[in-house]
């Protein structure tokens, strides 16, 4: 696998994180305002911000294992749309992270 595959790869796990993490929040903040009074809090706490945040670590890790990879130092052809990407990558990593946390505050 060359290493613009790689970083690409790196995004799309990065994206998926942002993903899943979007749509948690798109699911709690859909239900009935009574659905997460008193016990059903404890389902945010206990079942949904572990998920989202589970999911993201693994999609960070292997993100961050995939732009570590594809870090050669070779001068090659799209040596800056693959640096762009990194950043890209970074960039969702990091929202993903804010959103997955997110879902603890939400409660």
């Amino acid at each position: 696998m060359t290493a613009f595959a790689r970083t690409r790869v790196a995004v799309g796990f990065a994206s998926a994180s942002l993903v899943f993490s979007a749509c948690t929040w798109a699911w709690v903040l859909c239900r009935p305002e009574e659905t997460f009074h008193d016990q059903g809090g404890l389902a945010i706490t206990l079942i949904y911000f572990p998920a989202t945040f589970c999911t993201w670590l693994v999609c960070a890790m292997l993100s961050a294992g995939l732009l570590f990879l594809g870090n050669s130092r070779s001068m090659g052809v799209g040596i800056m749309q693959r640096r762009r990407l990194r950043w890209i990558a970074l960039g969702l990593v990091a929202l993903g992270l804010c959103l997955s946390v997110g879902t603890l505050i939400l409660r």
